[in-house]
């Protein structure tokens, strides 16, 4: 593991390379709560309007931006400071996910190309909350619904078709499953709903 420190208009830059499937950028600024004064949640204020987008990139823009990549982007305020952050996919893994949106890669595809894991550092943490209570929980109905609208005519959900049409149906089922919950469970900021939201 290499890390290197350098400063760039004033900012200084830490960079360290750890081999893995996603790239992260953190902007840690020293304005923490502590700095408030008599003006309590300045700083956590100060982090919202940060969301707000750029010169270049307006709130939609860069929520889709971070969608597209596969990523999310997230803030925390602090006692000592304020830190935004941003992951995304690398890009080899990025270029796959583009594929499969342009239906020149299968679900079973990516899947092989991510070494046959589907991890929780794949999905942000409303997309680990939802797999959780939709694939993973006692009561998730995942398996329910696959069954129901793919396993009539199998012998068993292994002899399930790898097709478009298979695929499109359980991603409507999903995409249903997925805005129910977030009715009931959702309780982020708005950007982060944007971004979830985004990650068809």
């Amino acid at each position: 593991m290499t890390q290197h420190r350098f400063r760039v208009r004033g900012l200084r830059v830490v960079h360290q390379h750890e081999p893995g499937r996603l790239t992260a950028i953190a902007l840690t600024v020293r304005a923490g709560a502590r700095c408030d004064g008599r003006h309590a949640g300045l700083a956590h204020l100060a982090e919202h309007m940060l969301f707000q987008g750029t010169n270049s990139l307006d709130q939609v823009a860069l929520n889709r931006r971070a969608a597209e990549l596969g990523g999310e982007h997230n803030a925390d305020t602090g006692y000592e400071d304020i830190s935004l952050t941003f992951e995304v996919f690398n890009e080899d893994f990025a270029a796959e996910i583009a594929q499969l949106r342009r239906r020149k890669l299968t679900g079973p595809r990516l899947l092989k190309v991510a070494d046959g894991v589907f991890a929780s550092d794949m999905l942000n943490t409303m997309g680990n909350a939802f797999t959780r209570a939709y694939y993973y929980a006692k009561r998730g109905k995942y398996l329910e619904d696959y069954d129901d609208l793919l396993g009539a005519d199998c012998p068993s959900l292994y002899h399930v078709r790898d097709t478009w049409a298979n695929f499109d149906a359980l991603r409507t089922r999903v995409d249903e499953r997925f805005r129910s919950w977030l009715s009931k469970h959702a309780k982020g900021p708005s950007h982060e709903r944007l971004s979830v939201l985004r990650k068809k």
